[in-house]
């Protein structure tokens, strides 16, 4: 053994042992500061930064870069692993070539039409569909759906739904005031008083002032309104008799005639 060799043995053993400096307290916090100080230099930072971007650049060049991402289509994981960097790498140089990025709907179509992540997803399902209890439910599912298309089922079980909602048994019911409501509209006694309002009001919208075309002789006060009242103060007679010889429910001052834009409104705004 020369003597370079002993002298390098025996340094090897200073480091090593509690004997190095750099394991003592105050020298560990020499250098940790003397880090500190350095790193607070903006010149040593700028220093740092810039051998980084060297050794990025160094990397590949832009069209090396061009054909892997957008004519090989090769996804940044798989070119960071090919060149062995970083994914921060190659996404570095994509912002600094300007190179565009793809949209993650694009990714993932680029990946699918891939052999092996068609193998996989082959795979995958073919795991899926060994499994019993899955394909009794799709089978299920599509014997539901056979029995659904067929129009005749379809209809059945609308008219059945429809009948079981209808009346009284509707959360919409009222008492059975909309037909008593649609009685009363097709009777002499309102084509008459819609007749009186019109001819009063010389057959003109009286918020618009359209004359003619299609009108309407609006209640001031609300129809359901005064067919509560007639239920309220008419109790021996049935709604319907009740209604035909309740004054206040024919009186033409409670008319207004209206064009049908206008009555909308009237409707759209009692409503809020």
């Amino acid at each position: 053994m020369t003597v370079s060799d002993l002298a390098l043995a025996k340094a090897i053993e200073v480091l090593k042992s509690d004997a190095n400096p750099a394991k003592r307290p105050e020298v560990r916090q020499k250098i940790s500061q003397a880090k500190k100080e350095w790193w607070a230099n903006q010149e040593n930072r700028k220093r740092v930064s810039r051998k980084m971007e060297e050794a990025r650049t160094r990397m590949f060049a832009k069209m090396e870069l061009e054909e892997l991402y957008l004519n090989q289509k090769k996804s940044i994981a798989e070119i960071a692993k090919e060149k062995g960097c970083s994914i921060g790498g190659v996404q570095y140089l994509l912002e600094k070539y300007e190179i565009p990025r793809r949209t993650s709907g694009e990714g993932v179509s680029i990946a699918l039409a891939k052999p092996e992540c068609k193998q996989k997803l082959s795979e995958a399902q073919k795991k899926i569909w060994d499994n019993l209890d899955y394909r009794k439910k799709m089978s299920m599912a599509e014997a539901r759906k056979k029995i659904w298309d067929n129009l005749d089922y379809r209809k059945k079980m609308s008219m059945a739904i429809s009948k079981a909602k209808r009346g009284e048994k509707s959360h919409f019911w009222k008492g059975g005031k909309t037909k008593i409501t649609m009685l009363l509209r097709e009777s002499a006694k309102y084509n008459l008083w819609r007749q009186s309002v019109y001819i009063r009001d010389n057959f003109v919208c009286q918020k618009c002032g359209q004359k003619g075309g299609d009108l309407v002789a609006h209640h001031k006060k609300p129809f359901s309104k005064l067919l509560e009242e007639v239920k309220k103060n008419l109790t021996l007679f049935d709604l319907y008799e009740g209604a035909l010889i309740y004054s206040p429910l024919w009186d033409v001052d409670n008319g207004i005639t209206l064009c049908l834009k206008c009555h909308k409104k009237i409707h759209k705004k009692n409503r809020r």
